[in-house]
């Protein structure tokens, strides 16, 4: 199955596209904070986001614990969704 890997990398939600992480955003979301399940291995998780699409923070839905990494499905609404931006580079 195709998926797509984001990232937590020192506060900033990245997606390894091609072997090189590039910084995303989310668009086409009418909320600010919204749920979303059926990512790859992982429970229920709720995103905050700016009105500009930034990922400020993804935590488990049902114990608020941080999340680092997810798979989203190439199925999956929010793989649609991402916006691929311009590279990361390391702080």
């Amino acid at each position: 199955m195709k998926e797509l890997v984001i990232h937590l990398k020192d506060k900033d939600w990245v997606a390894d596209w091609m072997g090189h992480f590039h910084h995303i955003r989310l668009s086409n979301v009418d909320e600010l904070e919204f749920v979303t399940a059926g990512l790859v291995n992982q429970p229920p998780v709720r995103f905050s986001i700016t009105a500009h699409g930034e990922i400020l923070s993804v935590v488990d839905n049902r114990t608020d614990h941080p999340a680092t990494e997810l798979r989203i499905p190439a199925t999956h609404s929010l793989y649609r969704d991402l916006n691929i931006g311009k590279p990361y580079k390391e702080p």
